[in-house]
């Protein structure tokens, strides 16, 4: 089982110093050739092999080499190659990458893992040196299920701040563009009034409406006042989130990341649940609900305990 939930957030991870670990926790860093001939981060389909590498690099002191033995699924052997091959039983599949580094797998201690795998898909914004280039690319993107969504925007060094005006120039439906820190949003006219934003809605606890001289919202908005729009945003369907929960993995697997802990809501939980469902989980994801999932969750006959 790949799933974990915990209600409590816990940001460190580490790699078991016990030899008799699960192959999914290595990753060879990137390494195309690899991924071409071996899936080593899907141990339930490379159940056993024998892999020669540049190096082989773990995290228990002693432990390494040039060589790694698994069978069904768990790491046998790490050590020189000569020593390794003399144990590995017969018939067990042999991989030669001599030029490959093997290290223990990355594991994210804290993602919103869907949330970047769903804005990998919307309107890129990071690098927009200045407000006009940013428009520019709203300008050319298509809405999806009625909105334009992006995200990654800096103002920092802009010659201007942003505001609905520019946007309500090249984008009738609504806007909706998170910033690179994720702790603002700039928006549009349509997306205000789908929110019910107008001169009268007071800040939120926290947060702050941005207005013009004549108390009119300009657009931008800082902190909590951006968990304003967030119900009003549309939800991805299921299969769009798995779709994009899929992409993410593998970009994941890509950079070497075996693990994650992730902070999410109900629906991507669903999510994961759905890809584990079909043996597509390939990442070790220890889930953290919110508080308020509990009760649903022990009505689901979710307890305590491993």
């Amino acid at each position: 089982m790949k799933l974990i939930l915990r209600l409590i957030s816990s940001c460190f991870s580490a790699f078991s110093s016990n030899p008799d670990i699960h192959l999914a926790e290595f990753s060879t860093c990137g390494n195309r050739a690899l991924e071409r001939k071996i899936p080593v981060t899907t141990t339930d389909r490379a159940d056993s092999g024998f892999l020669r590498a540049r190096q082989i690099l773990t995290f228990t002191p002693g432990m390494s080499g040039d060589a790694i033995w698994w069978q069904a699924g768990r790491v046998q052997a790490v050590g020189r190659a000569a020593e390794v091959a003399r144990r590995v039983p017969s018939g067990v599949p042999r991989y030669e990458l001599p030029d490959a580094l093997v290290t223990p797998g990355v594991v994210d201690g804290h993602t919103h893992f869907a949330m970047w795998a769903l804005n990998r898909r919307c309107v890129q914004l990071a690098g927009s040196a200045t407000c006009d280039e940013a428009v520019r690319r709203v300008a050319g993107a298509r809405p999806a299920q009625g909105w334009i969504v992006g995200q990654g925007w800096d103002a920092n060094g802009w010659d201007r701040a942003p505001d609905r005006g520019v946007l309500d120039a090249v984008q009738r439906v609504p806007v909706y563009l998170d910033s690179l820190d994720v702790h603002a949003a700039w928006v549009n006219s349509a997306a205000l009034a789908a929110a019910g934003i107008t001169r009268e809605t007071p800040d939120p606890f926290g947060g702050r409406i941005v207005r013009d001289a004549s108390g009119e919202p300009t657009g931008l908005l800082l902190e909590r006042a951006v968990e304003l729009m967030l119900p009003h945003l549309p939800d991805p369907p299921p299969a769009l989130l798995d779709e994009a929960l899929r992409e993410g993995q593998a970009e994941a697997h890509r950079l070497g990341v075996t693990g994650i802990h992730d902070m999410e809501g109900d629906a991507v939980l669903a999510a994961l649940e759905r890809l584990e469902a079909v043996d597509a989980l390939r990442l070790r994801v220890q889930f953290h609900p919110p508080v308020t999932s509990l009760p649903a969750l022990v009505r689901r006959g979710v307890r305590s305990g491993v």
